[in-house]
């Protein structure tokens, strides 16, 4: 199955690419990842196929990345024909930084691919798990998101022992009583894992 890609050149003037599925990009990802950079959206007749935002975070061009979550007709939980969406991309392949522009751009980390897997399930099974746990616990402080993200702020700091997080967790209103999408508390995940959380 072929896909044809539209890339507009900076005059304005667009030219097509042919991708092939089995054999990769045809172009130079080089090329494509120019005209990104530049600030111009390379259309696909068939997104499941080529999306600009998954090959970007592919890539881990966090340059082109920032230029592509700018563009508001850009989707930021797309995804492809497995199912898999940027961020997840970027938790599966270890790409922190990706992690953090696709987070604070409002990308979904609930959305589940075709194999029941959503973002966090994909960086708990990344050696640097705590590094992305990291970047949704500076989110969840920054905008005060209480579990929304998918992610309990105040469960992980607290299941890890990290004392200093769960008391500026705490002090910003999160909830000691809140119960997480197994049913425990911060308070019983601490204590599980073996933690003396005061709070």
């Amino acid at each position: 199955m072929l896909a044809v890609i539209s890339i507009p050149k900076l005059e304005s003037v667009c030219f097509s690419l042919l991708l092939d599925p089995c054999s990769g990009l045809l172009a130079s990802d080089n090329a494509v990842l120019d005209v990104i950079r530049a600030g111009k959206v390379a259309r696909s007749s068939n997104a499941s196929i080529f999306s600009p935002l998954i090959f970007v975070t592919r890539t881990n061009d966090v340059e082109a990345l920032k230029k592509l979550v700018e563009q508001p007709e850009i989707d930021l939980d797309e995804q492809d024909e497995n199912g898999l969406s940027a961020i997840m991309l970027a938790a599966a392949g270890g790409h922190v930084e990706a992690f953090r522009l696709l987070v604070y751009a409002g990308a979904n980390v609930k959305l589940f691919n075709k194999y029941g897997d959503t973002a966090i399930i994909l960086l708990e099974a990344n050696k640097n798990s705590d590094v992305f746990e990291k970047v949704i616990l500076e989110y969840a402080l920054a905008k005060g998101s209480h579990g929304s993200t998918g992610f309990y702020a105040l469960h992980r700091a607290a299941c890890r022992g990290d004392l200093d997080s769960v008391r500026m967790l705490t002090s910003g209103g999160y909830d000691v009583n809140l119960l997480d999408g197994n049913g425990y508390t911060p308070l019983m995940l601490a204590a599980r894992g073996g933690h003396g959380i005061s709070v």
